[in-house]
């Protein structure tokens, strides 16, 4: 039982309300407002409260919130419990559940909320009793603690943590182990979140920070894996430093993730110590001096056998963490992804348990805690163990010791109360966990059963005792006593071996036996032969697809099934030779020297694999044996085919053997090479990367005497078909190499063919050896390829590459420590090697350089194959296949069984991309084939493992084995096999992605066949795993009657494929029904941004419509059909008609032009919403009164109405439907008469005779839209809109005079304003009266004077006059009626003569009417204007009763202005006598010249003589011929001056003086 402390308040801090709901596990990515929209689906909220940390300010994913209605609480947190949401599982449940019954106990912290992981703790007891009168001192109880998994963690994910590796980067790390090591830290950065953060610190020599912490975002890890590939080997170890820089990092940091750690990995001992205590000292100094080190562990890693493992275990003894001891470089990812895994998986800190002693008569009397802190108290009445923290699905277990007295009989007498409080990291907050009491009976006497040992109990004993053991033998063999630590350890194992635990089976007292995972109740990684875990603490998933199936099986037992039995005969070797595409031959070589062939015709293959397992019930149809040999006695230890000349070459007791491929003729032995170990062929990529080696052999007087040599031995020179010619007559056909190892030395040789004419392949003798090249090699060569111009050879030392061309020799790297002889294998395909080293492969390339990455295998392989894109191994009778780019492990394939007996051997087609397998046992061969990738997606598919379906073609289309068309055909199959299982919106998503399904195949699932589209339907597109298509309703029912299907055979035991969520919540009808809507909507929307023929864009816009009905979503259809679409009209009208959906009928009646139709539904619905029968429901969810509602209705349809009628140039029909909209909205009547968006405007004549006559605002507003914006010059409208306005103005006066007479109380009650306004204009009447008078000389004034002359608008008759030309009587209205001076003296400024100042003098003087004199004004005119009137008459005019005050100084300023302008004239007419004197004066001086030419005269412009020709002279005295002065003009003289822009006047008397 699992007990909870609950809050003492709220997540506030306040009272404790019993309907308060909690909430956890929401996605990241959810706002408040989403939170609130998901909660109140059940009903309005009374409160809501994000959980929120304290110290960073973020909301968490949590909540509290409780609803107005207390009485739909339980109900919706039935409903949202449990519901899966972005990965994540909602909780939902009340804040006080659980708290009814049971007391909770004090905590620690004062603010303890809800916010609970599911940590149990469980107790036991060594024995169920204990008799009364007996007492026991040393009585053992058992408590465990386990923590919850990661994934139920209500959801709050994973804690972020702070890491620092600190990494060995000194000499001796040099080669393959810093790759390992390097590997290894970068699966540790792809393994960490964005929220996670990293440091490096590498030392050698020195000690440096190689990346400083920082988040594993995109960028960083790019940084780190930059940072990792930086490290390079070299220098001393310098451990201390290194480790003090690392705790430096973690001391330094501003803000701190929840959790964090040191990894510490070393292969050596610290180089700058003389002394084990000295280095010992000085590190654990360092890490006492840490501030936080009480918070840091330190995971050390011991690399090798070389390194001090005491100082490892010392270091992570004192921080709190953990000791590895990886033995072999291959483990060093293992022991990182185990420490990791841990680490990631933090659910908890400061984990502290608490027993306390629950009777008078037990007492705690120890606790053996190991490394974990316990303290006894309160005279052994409580128990603390401090644990720390926990990680996901980790359980820690402690004994407590008590001493129990006797009692009394028959009673249940309590022991013990567990208590645990820890910190949560998703609240950081303090939980709390109450444990089940701990009772044991008491009766007089203890029955057998009662008596009987506990195992848990018996088994945490027997761990603690191995480990004391271990502790104490180990201290006894430092010092030197050997003899005592065997010997205790001896008593320990048959202690051990005598337990209850070891009698009943159980192994793990033995498996728990080390000291450093005990002491932390942590598993650690523990020599070469360790756990191969993964990063990750997850259970064991299938594997993600399968690539190959076995050819060869029957029945429910494939792993029994093989085609032939060799246990008499152990095979050795094997070989594959495709001779054609209807053959294919295996060859096997046995313990005893035989050579088996047997025939495979793929074809057939093919056939079996594609039909039902009972119609192939025997393997001969399919397998032929063909004919055995025997080559030798001994084992046959290499096979290879040339299968281009049908040869075989046999590695037998170190000599070769040549056979034909058909094993028709006799074996021949080549005698003249012996003791050959390692034998492998030539392969070459292309011709631009290999050097020709025959060449070389020809040329070279070195090669050619070897050759010889060894050709003696077969009888002298090269043969060609048994006879002994030249080698320059030798016509090489072939080109055959290979290379062989016979001790030390690397012999490289060519099979060379003659003239093959006539021959058939199975003539032994028409070819030769050649002996190209001898290269010194290294001794106990194990494996060997040639790819190119390199042969790369393995040894137990390490790997070195040799060039055949140079014969130079290098090192790729060494091996110091391997558990397995290490092996090569040449991957074709990419035409790399792969170098095995225990159950690593690196991938090189020929150069020996990595590329790629590195293959981990679950195990020490005995043969590795390839086949495509994935390499096989086998070993113990089980085939296993890793990807080549990914290095993941995706089939395993048992075919061997228990006790294999010996090596397993995998052979492969040599060219690497074949799709044939044999795997061997010693017993038994066994044929696969790479199943087409069809298959293999079609069997996933039908397993309903539609991901792995995906991944797997996502991963053949990268590789170029399938198109991306064959992705999106897979994507839609997927898709309607998930429409189909009742996963819509999943299905839609997969629809969507595919890049070749029509829009047209959904349309099935909409309206039945046969209909307009039903032809436009691809048929067996597919690969018949789905039902045909089918309306979504019957879909649905189908799907539903398949779950209660599945149910029923649930119940009856049967498995099926039906989703378990909805066997465990069986959906409703509406509900599916609803989504399967929304989700093919939402994937016909998307369709209509694509490119579609016309056809299909009808259907999809038609169905569309359709599915929108069916959701009642009026928005959208109204949406779709206001836009530009294809809909089909004839589909639509009756179901659109029948549903009541006229507001979207009319809108698809308008964007298809048939106005007509479209306007008589919004008149109708004009009406109707008046009169109650129809109402807008989008105006009924915004509105709160039926009043409103109709006035909105009524005016939405005669906007849209007003719309079509804008665009409409058929003036019959406007003005058929301008009366009734002009009823709603008079503005609405304008815009149709006004629009410009028509092609042809309608005839004024019959707008005008068409306008209501009522409707004056609307006629008027027309009128001015033809005279100002068409320009129209038609006297007529002129006319009637001056009329118009006239008599609007007439009545506007009127009425704001009656207005005035009405009290002001009565003038409120009627509504009456002196500021009216209009819908239509903005401005008065009146205004727009004067504006339009006085800009248009059109209209006929005398027709609107008739109609204004009774009335007060002065203004107005003021205008019309003046066009007239009355200006007396403008003056008089002007002056008198509206008393306007500066208007009537404006108005006089505009006639400009002076007689009409006088008269307006004479109005202001005497206005009659019985009027008194205007004397301000007349005094006003005669100040502004008096200047321009004679002063004789205004004073004759002057009235005798007017003040002299008022005109004096008016009077005086005008006559002396009189005189002042009578002098200033004289002197402008003397002025102007005098100039005209002075001009006279100058004219007869200029006639007065006198020039005097002689013969010696010349003109001044052509500098000729002038004797007595005619000449000219200018004004500035130069003289010219006549020639040069008709030339040069008057004007111009000869200097350049121009004398009619620039005249030329000489100062006269007057202007002198």
């Amino acid at each position: 039982m699992i007990w909870f402390c609950l809050p003492q308040g709220s997540a506030a801090g306040g009272l404790e309300v019993p309907d308060q709901v909690f909430v956890g596990g929401l996605p990241y990515y959810f706002k408040e407002e989403q939170i609130r929209v998901l909660l109140e689906s059940f009903g309005p909220l009374r409160s809501f409260q994000l959980v929120t940390d304290l110290s960073t300010q973020i909301d968490k994913k949590a909540a509290y919130f409780m609803y107005q209605d207390v009485s739909v609480t339980d109900i919706a947190c039935a409903a949202l419990n449990g519901i899966q949401m972005g990965g994540d599982t909602l909780i939902v449940r009340r804040a006080n559940h659980g708290a009814a019954n049971q007391q909770p106990q004090p905590c620690s912290n004062p603010r303890v909320v809800l916010l609970l992981l599911n940590l149990t703790v469980k107790t036991y007891t060594e024995c169920s009793a204990i008799s009364a009168a007996e007492s026991n001192s040393k009585f053992p109880a058992l408590v465990s603690i386990r923590a919850p998994p990661l994934k139920d963690c209500e959801g709050h994910g994973r804690t972020p943590i702070d890491l620092v590796t600190v990494l060995d980067a000194s000499a001796s790390m040099q080669g393959i182990k810093l790759n390992l090591v390097k590997r290894a830290v970068k699966i540790v950065i792809e393994n960490l979140g964005p929220l996670d953060r990293l440091s490096i610190v590498s030392f050698s020599s020195t000690s440096k920070r190689v990346l400083p912490l920082q988040r594993m975002t995109a960028d960083g890890r790019e940084s780190a894996i930059l940072a990792v590939d930086s490290l390079k080997g070299g220098g001393r170890a310098g451990i201390a430093e290194a480790l003090k820089k690392g705790f430096k990092v973690l001391e330094d940091r501003r803000e701190k993730n929840p959790v964090a750690s040191i990894i510490l990995l070393s292969d050596g001992k610290d180089s700058y110590f003389r002394s084990r205590s000295q280095m010992l000292n000085q590190m654990l100094a360092s890490i006492c001096a840490s501030d936080i080190q009480h918070e840091i562990p330190v995971h050390t890693f011991g690399l090798s056998k070389k390194h001090d493992a005491n100082i490892m275990h010392a270091i992570s003894d004192a921080s709190g963490g953990t000791f590895s001891c990886i033995e072999s470089a291959g483990m060093i990812q293992n022991g990182f992804a185990l420490c990791i895994g841990g680490l990631l998986n933090v659910v908890a800190q400061e984990l502290r348990l608490t027993v306390r002693s629950a009777s008078c008569g037990v007492k705690i009397v120890s606790i053996p805690s190991g490394r974990h802190v316990s303290q006894i108290s309160d005279e052994g009445q409580q128990g603390v163990v401090d644990i720390g923290n926990i990680y996901a699905e980790e359980e820690k277990q402690f004994l407590v010791y008590l001493s129990v007295l006797p009692s009394a009989s028959h009673v249940k007498m309590p022991l013990l109360d567990v208590t645990c409080v820890y910190k949560d990291l998703a609240s950081n907050e303090l939980m709390q966990v109450q444990g089940e009491r701990v009772h044991i009976l008491r009766p007089e006497v203890c029955s057998p059963a009662e008596k009987e040992v506990s195992l848990e109990v018996d088994r945490q004993r027997n761990r603690i005792g191995v480990a004391e053991s271990i502790a104490d033998a180990q201290r006894l063999a430092e010092m030197g006593n050997l003899e005592g630590a065997r010997a205790l350890l001896a008593e320990r194992r048959a202690s051990v071996l005598a337990s209850q635990a070891a009698q009943a089976g159980d192994g793990r007292a033995y498996v728990l036996a080390g000291m450093s995972s005990h002491s932390q109740q942590r598993a650690t990684a523990r020599g070469a032969n360790g756990p191969k875990i993964k990063a990750k603490r997850k259970k064991k998933k299938k594997p993600k697809h399968s690539v190959v199936a076995a050819l060869f099986t029957s029945g429910d037992h494939p792993q029994a099934v093989y085609f032939f039995s060799m246990s008499r005969a152990p095979v050795r070797s094997l070989a594959i030779s495709n001779v054609s595409d209807s053959e294919c031959l295996i060859y096997l070589g046995t313990q005893f020297g035989g050579l088996f062939l047997f025939s495979l015709d793929p074809k057939d293959l093919n056939a079996a694999s594609a039909s039902e397992p009972s119609s192939s019930p025997s393997v001969l149809q399919n397998i032929k044996f063909v004919r055995n040999i025997l080559v030798g006695n001994s084992s046959v230890d290499y096979i290879h085919v040339f299968c281009e000349i049908g040869k075989v070459l046999v590695l037998l007791d170190g000599f070769l053997f040549l056979v034909d491929s058909l094993l028709l003729q006799p074996v021949k032995k080549l005698s003249f090479l012996r003791g050959i170990s390692v034998i492998t062929r030539r392969l070459t990529s292309s011709e631009s990367e290999c050097s020709n080696l025959s060449e070389g052999a020809g040329s070279s007087s070195e090669y050619t005497s070897t050759s010889q040599r060894f050709l003696k031995k077969l009888g002298g020179g090269i043969r060609a078909n048994g006879l002994k010619v030249k080698e320059a007559m030798q016509h090489r056909v072939g080109n055959h190499v290979f290379s062989v190892v016979i001790g030390k030395r690397l012999i490289l040789l060519e099979f060379v063919l003659s003239n093959r004419v006539g021959k058939s392949d199975q003539d032994v003798d028409d070819g030769s050896f050649v002996i190209l090249k001898e290269i010194q090699c290294i001794d106990g060569v194990m494996a060997m390829v040639w790819l190119n111009d390199s042969i790369i050879v393995s040894t137990l030392s390490g790997y070195t590459l040799f060039s055949c061309v140079t014969g130079q020799s290098g090192v790729i790297f060494s091996l110091p420590d391997v558990s397995s002889p290490p092996r090569l294998k040449l991957l074709c395909k990419e035409w790399n090697v792969l170098l095995l080293v225990d159950n690593v492969g690196i991938i090189a390339n020929a150069h020996g350089q990595p590329v790629g990455g590195s293959l981990v295998f679950h195990r020490d392989p005995d043969s590795i194959g390839e086949i495509s894109s994935y390499v096989v191994v086998a070993k113990d009778g089980k085939m296993e296949l890793y990807h080549k780019k990914t290095g993941r492990c995706v089939q395993m394939v048992t075919f061997g069984g228990e006790g294999v007996g010996g090596p397993c051997i995998v052979a492969d087609e040599e060219d690497g991309s074949g799709k044939l397998i044999v795997v061997a046992t010693p017993t038994k061969v066994i044929c696969y084939r790479k199943l087409p990738a069809e298959e293999q997606i079609k069997d996933l598919l039908r397993k309903k493992n539609f991901k792995e379906a995906i991944s797997l073609v996502e991963e053949l289309e990268c590789e170029g084995e399938l198109s991306k068309d064959m992705l999106s055909f897979v994507h839609a199959q997927v898709g309607f096999l998930l429409l189909f299982d009742l996963h819509f919106e999943e299905a839609v998503h997969h629809f969507l992605q595919s890049g070749t399904m029509q829009p047209s195949e959904v349309f099935p699932f909409i309206m039945r066949d046969p209909n307009r589209w039903s032809l436009l339907v691809p048929r067996n597109r597919y690969w018949g795993l789905h039902p045909p298509p089918a309306p979504l309703e019957d879909v649905v029912d189908d799907g539903l009657m398949a779950i209660q299907r599945a149910i029923f055979l649930r119940k009856a035991g049967v498995e099926t494929v039906v989703d378990d969520a909805f066997l465990i919540k069986l959906p409703s009808r509406d509900d599916l029904l609803e989504s399967a809507i929304k989700s093919i909507t939402r994937y016909l929307e998307v369709s209509r941004d694509k490119e579609l023929t016309p056809s299909v864009k009808e259907g999809v816009d038609t169905l569309l419509m359709y599915l929108y009905r069916a959701l009642n979503n009026v928005n959208e259809m109204e949406k779709l059909v206001c836009s530009a679409n294809s809909c089909v009209v004839e589909e639509l009208e009756s179901l659109l008609d029948e549903s009541g959906h006229l507001r979207t009928l009319a809108f698809l009646y308008s964007s298809k032009g048939m106005s007509s139709k479209a306007l008589a539904i919004w008149r109708i619905l004009a009406r109707n919403y008046s009169s109650g029968l129809w109402k807008d429901h989008s105006s009924e969810s915004s509105s709160h009164t039926v009043g409103t509602n109709i006035l909105s209705g009524k005016e939405t349809a005669a906007a849209e109405a007003s719309k079509i009628l804008e665009e409409s140039s058929d003036s019959q029909l406007v003005l058929q439907h301008l009366g009734w909209v002009a009823e709603i909205n008079q503005v609405f009547a304008v815009q149709i008469l006004t629009s410009e968006k028509r092609d042809n405007q309608l005839p004024p004549e019959e707008v005008i005779a068409a306008i209501d006559p009522k409707k004056v605002e609307i006629l008027q507003r027309y009128l001015q839209w033809l005279i100002e914006d068409q320009d129209s010059d038609d006297t007529q409208f002129h006319t009637i809109y001056a009329l118009s306005l006239a008599k609007s103005a007439i009545e506007s006066f009127e009425a704001e005079i009656n207005s005035r007479i009405l009290d002001p109380v009565r003038r409120e009650e009627t509504g009456i304003s002196e500021c009216s306004t209009s819908a239509i204009f903005q401005s008065p009447v009146r205004e727009r009266l004067q504006i339009f008078l006085l800009s248009s000389d059109l209209y006929d004034p005398e027709e609107v004077l008739d109609l204004i002359e009774g009335s007060e608008l002065w203004s107005e008759k003021a205008i019309l006059y003046k066009k007239l030309g009355q200006e007396a009587l403008v003056l008089q209205i002007l002056a008198l009626k509206l008393e306007d001076s500066e208007a009537a003296e404006q108005y006089c400024a505009e006639i400009g003569r002076p007689d009409v100042y006088m008269q307006l003098l004479d109005m202001y003087l005497d206005p009659q009417d019985g009027k008194e004199p205007m004397f301000k004004a007349a005094v006003r005119l005669l100040h502004n204007h008096g200047e321009s009137l004679d002063p004789l008459q205004v004073l004759e005019r002057l009235s005798p009763d007017m003040p002299l005050q008022l005109a004096s100084e008016t009077i005086l300023r005008m006559l002396r202005a009189r005189l002042h302008h009578h002098r200033q004239g004289r002197i402008v007419h003397n002025l102007a006598r005098a100039l005209d004197t002075d001009a006279s004066l100058a004219i007869l001086e200029e006639r007065s010249r006198h020039v005097q030419i002689n013969d010696e005269s010349l003109c001044d412009s052509c500098h000729a003589r002038l004797g007595t020709k005619l000449f000219a002279m200018y004004p500035d005295d130069t003289i010219v011929c006549y020639k040069c002065f008709r030339r040069q003009g008057e004007s111009t003289s000869v200097t350049g001056r121009n004398f009619k822009q620039d005249v030329l006047v000489k100062p006269g008397w007057l202007v002198t003086r």
